[in-house]
């Protein structure tokens, strides 16, 4: 049960590209609005259960909002990817999150870097130049293709602080002062309420803000990080189908073979994280 919980998350994610295509309107809007609607939802959610317990104090408040900025610069370019290239190249560059990890890490984490990690940058050099199309720069798709890997870039730096504020803090605190940040920084940019797409927004603001990362973090009470992160990988090929549903999109060849070499060189970096976890526990 709890695997379907995750896979739901996972399916809800997955149709992103999709909403924000048929929103059609500038990203401060695609990315304050339902960052506004989490944020109500999710206080909502704090307040009327034992959550709101939790609350750090006034002196730990300022470290929460570390993540808002990375949050907001992974929406800005993901959702740029999803308006400048097909849904595949957005999501499936997007997933270069987990090399990226590997690669800061060393640097941030003080973690050792090893032949493993190497090889996995490699594996994934190679996807994205496929997709690039051998950095064919009248390619239209450049834009794109190169704003999905800038979100993974801020993703990865998400996952890193992410470590940090864990140890100290509930999920759903940390996803109010994400969204709090968000609120705040993008205020100033917007002049209108468009209420021709609130439906829109509003979808995003309570399914694929809230919903599916309650549901996610529920799977993983009893699944294993491993697992998830493996079942995560289900993403982009739903994604792919819901493009080729709704806009007929198909990715072309190289898109599929890079795509395929970034999802292996991520796999790569699981496969060693959990052969690292079993031999520290063992």
């Amino acid at each position: 049960m709890s695997s379907i919980y995750i896979l739901t998350a996972i399916f809800i994610w997955s149709s992103l590209g999709i909403i924000i295509r048929m929103a059609d309107t500038p990203l401060t809007n695609t990315i304050f609005f339902p960052a506004l609607i989490a944020l109500i939802a999710q206080c909502t959610i704090l307040f009327s259960t034992s959550e709101r317990k939790k609350l750090p104090k006034p002196g730990n408040i300022p470290t929460l909002f570390l993540l808002g900025p990375f949050f907001l610069l992974n929406n800005l370019f993901f959702y740029y990817a999803f308006t400048h290239t097909t849904i595949a190249n957005a999501v499936l560059t997007h997933y270069t999150a987990p090399i990226f990890v590997a690669v800061l890490a060393p640097l941030l984490l003080k973690e050792a870097i090893d032949r493993f990690v190497v090889l996995a940058i490699i594996v994934s050099s190679a996807g994205l130049w496929l997709m690039l199309n051998g950095f064919s720069y009248s390619d239209e798709n450049i834009a794109g293709i190169t704003a999905g890997v800038l979100s993974g870039v801020a993703y990865a730096l998400i996952i890193i602080i992410g470590r940090f504020l864990t140890r100290n803090y509930s999920i759903l605190i940390i996803t109010i002062f994400q969204n709090l940040v968000v609120v705040l920084l993008l205020f100033p940019f917007v002049n209108e309420i468009p209420l021709e797409i609130a439906g829109y927004l509003v979808l995003m603001g309570l399914l694929h803000s809230t919903v599916a990362p309650l549901l996610y973090i529920k799977g993983l009470q009893k699944v294993r990080a491993t697992k998830a992160a493996v079942l995560g990988y289900l993403e982009p090929v739903a994604a792919m189908l819901l493009a080729l549903i709704f806009y007929s999109e198909v990715p072309g060849y190289r898109s599929l073979m890079g795509g395929f070499l970034v999802i292996f060189s991520g796999y790569i970096i699981i496969i060693k994280r959990s052969g690292k976890t079993a031999e520290e526990h063992g």
